[in-house]
């Protein structure tokens, strides 16, 4: 997914200007983001099927603490295998090196619209509660 790929390039571009790790940092902050956003499917998912209330977000005793490491362990493995390992880092940034101006525009548009568009739906579900 182009925007995805754009998304990781805008924020590998903006942690390797002061950053010494820009890697960590880009897969960090994806991995979160996309944390949320599967939380977010998976509630929703819930809702509409049987209208199940899970709170995966909330930190209880017991299970409940093993949620956010359940999800977000393995998803922050695979970006690095799918990144580092396969090399799909080193495509991303050659794709979009040499982007216009316009096409800057216009990308940075669609992730800013994916970005808080993510957020809403994530504060929504909490509203379905």
């Amino acid at each position: 997914m182009k925007l995805i790929r754009y998304y990781y390039y805008r924020m590998y571009k903006y942690f390797s200007t002061g950053d010494v790790v820009p890697f960590f940092s880009t897969f960090t902050v994806i991995s979160v983001f996309f944390y949320f956003n599967i939380i977010t499917l998976i509630d929703i998912f819930l809702f509409i099927i049987g209208g199940v209330k899970v709170k995966l977000l909330v930190v209880e005793s017991g299970v409940g603490r093993l949620w956010p490491a359940l999800i977000f362990l393995p998803l922050y493995g695979l970006f690095y295998y799918y990144m580092k390992r396969l090399g799909h880092h080193d495509k991303i940034i050659d794709e979009f090196k040499d982007e216009t101006k316009k096409q800057k525009l216009l990308s940075t548009l669609f992730v800013v619209t994916y970005f808080v568009g993510s957020i809403v739906l994530f504060v929504i579900t909490f509203r379905m509660k």
